[in-house]
């Protein structure tokens, strides 16, 4: 991710397919740091990712009920924080 749009983007493909998904379990987000070697990342899932460089955002559980927009705004407040876009320069 380099920019705010690729973040507000994948927000919205993530608590559209969170919402979709007829699990009872409740959703937390993770997210992935950015570093040299890779960009960062984040995603809603019901179980710890596999790749345990994932860090949980916060142990609040991402809400399926409440208004998307309401949901959208309060986890990219968390987002817009965390050192997930890209730190790699343009080659």
């Amino acid at each position: 991710m380099k920019t705010l749009n690729d973040i507000k983007d994948r927000l919205n493909f993530e608590l559209n397919h969170h919402r979709i998904r007829s699990i009872k379990e409740p959703g937390y987000m993770y997210y992935l740091e950015s570093t040299n070697c890779h960009d960062g990342g984040f995603l809603i899932c019901t179980k710890r990712p596999k790749n345990l460089e994932y860090k949980l955002v916060t142990g609040e559980r991402v809400s399926k009920t409440q208004p998307f927009a309401d949901v959208f705004n309060e986890l990219l407040n968390y987002l817009v924080k965390l050192p997930i876009l890209s730190i790699k320069g343009d080659k």
